[in-house]
C-alpha cells in the first residue's frame, strides 16, 4: 500500500510518481494551466494598458477595494482614465491639503476645509460619468494625495539635508573666492610696493648720478 503525500490517500496497487496519486497530479496540471492562463492575461492587460505588472496587479487590487466601499461597478478603463485626468493636479491638491488641514486644541486633524476643496475641485473636472463615480473621484483623489504627503513626509529629512549640504557648498564657495580676492589682492599690494621701491631706487641712482656730474663740473672749472 501506498500513500499520496498531498491528499495523504492510501492506494494499493498504484504506482505513485514523486509520491503523489494521480487524481492530485490532475489537480494539479489545471491549476498550473489556469495560473499559467491567468497570469497570461494580467499581462497582456498590463501591456494593454502600458502598465508593468506589478503596478497593474495593485491598480487591481485598489479597484476591488473600491467596488467593495462604494458598491458600484468600476473596471479598468475607468479606474485609470480616473487617475490621467488628476494626475496633472495632485501637486497643486497636495499644497492645498497642508494648508487647509489644521488641529483643534486636542491635537485632532480637522479635515472639512480639505474635504470642501476635494468636492469644490470634483465639482469643476471635466471627466465621463462624473455623477455616477464621484464618490469614486473623491476616494481616489483623496487617498493619492494622502499617499504622497506621506512619500514627501519621508523624504523632507534628506530633502532639508541636501539643502543644507547645498548652502554649505555656497558659503564654502564664497568664502574661497574671498579669500582668492584677498590673495590677488595682497599679491598686487606686495608687487605694487616692489615696482614702487624700485621706481624710487632708479630716481635716486638718476639723482645720485645728476649730482655726480655736476660735483665734477664744478671741479673742472673750479
Amino acid at each position: 500500500m501506498l500513500k499520496c503525500t498531498q491528499c495523504n490517500s492510501i492506494l494499493t496497487n498504484s504506482f505513485l510518481p514523486d509520491g503523489i496519486c494521480e487524481d492530485c497530479l490532475k489537480k494539479n496540471r489545471e491549476h498550473k494551466e489556469h495560473f499559467s492562463k491567468e497570469i497570461q492575461i494580467k499581462n497582456e492587460l498590463a501591456s494593454k494598458y502600458n502598465l508593468k505588472i506589478d503596478i497593474y496587479l495593485k491598480a487591481e487590487k485598489e479597484i476591488e477595494r473600491l467596488k467593495s466601499i462604494h458598491n458600484l461597478d468600476i473596471n479598468m478603463d475607468i479606474y485609470l482614465n480616473i487617475k490621467k485626468t488628476i494626475n496633472p493636479f495632485l501637486n497643486t491638491l497636495l499644497n492645498k491639503r497642508v494648508k487647509l488641514i489644521s488641529y483643534d486644541s486636542y491635537g485632532n486633524k480637522i479635515l472639512d476645509n480639505w474635504y470642501n476643496e476635494v468636492d469644490y475641485f470634483i465639482k469643476n473636472l471635466t471627466i465621463d460619468n462624473k455623477l455616477i463615480y464621484e464618490s469614486i473621484i473623491r476616494d481616489i483623489i483623496i487617498h493619492e494625495v494622502d499617499v504622497l504627503a506621506e512619500t514627501s513626509a519621508k523624504d523632507a529629512p534628506y530633502t532639508i539635508l541636501f539643502a543644507v549640504l547645498i548652502l554649505i557648498f555656497i558659503i564654502f564657495y564664497f568664502k574661497s573666492q574671498e579669500n582668492k580676492n584677498n590673495s590677488e589682492y595682497q599679491n598686487n599690494s606686495e608687487y605694487q610696493n616692489r615696482l614702487d621701491r624700485e621706481k624710487a631706487e632708479t630716481l635716486r641712482s638718476i639723482g645720485n648720478a645728476i649730482d655726480e656730474a655736476k660735483y665734477r663740473e664744478y671741479k673742472r672749472n673750479h
